[in-house]
């Protein structure tokens, strides 16, 4: 059984959110881990579907092939960026076609997936303290 991590997640509208990682994928480079207190009971979730509630972070599809000739295949893996800043940089590594290292191994970054969805905001200024509402 992997073990997880709770750490934060920080939203592209700049609210801080918890998300649960496994310690391998939290021991790779995942950006900068923001810093804060979590701002909002909505939690970030990798496997989300565009249908169901709530944030599905910004994440990294990452590549390696394995084996030779005929039994050559292709490993894949997403990884969830922690901070927009790094997601954003042109100079922070998570480009396609840049390398990192995740368990052990060299991999390539594939394909980047934004944030969904993109506009997700935290309205802490109600009573209820977690309220969704559209960005501005």
């Amino acid at each position: 059984m992997a073990r997880m991590k709770n750490t934060r997640y920080k939203a592209d509208g700049g609210s801080i959110h918890p998300i649960r990682i496994r310690q391998a994928t939290y021991d790779t480079v995942l950006g900068t881990e923001p810093t804060g207190d979590v701002t909002s009971n909505v939690r970030a979730k990798i496997s989300k579907s565009k249908r169901e509630f709530g944030l599905r972070p910004r994440m990294v599809l990452i590549a390696r092939t394995r084996g030779t000739g005929d039994d050559t295949y292709t490993d894949y893996a997403t990884l969830p960026v922690l901070d927009p800043d790094d997601f954003n940089s042109s100079t922070g590594g998570w480009v396609t076609g840049s390398n990192l290292s995740y368990k052990s191994q060299t991999w390539e970054i594939v394909a980047r997936y934004p944030q969904i969805p993109e506009d997700f905001k935290t309205d802490t200024t109600n009573s209820g303290g977690g309220a969704i509402t559209p960005a501005p």
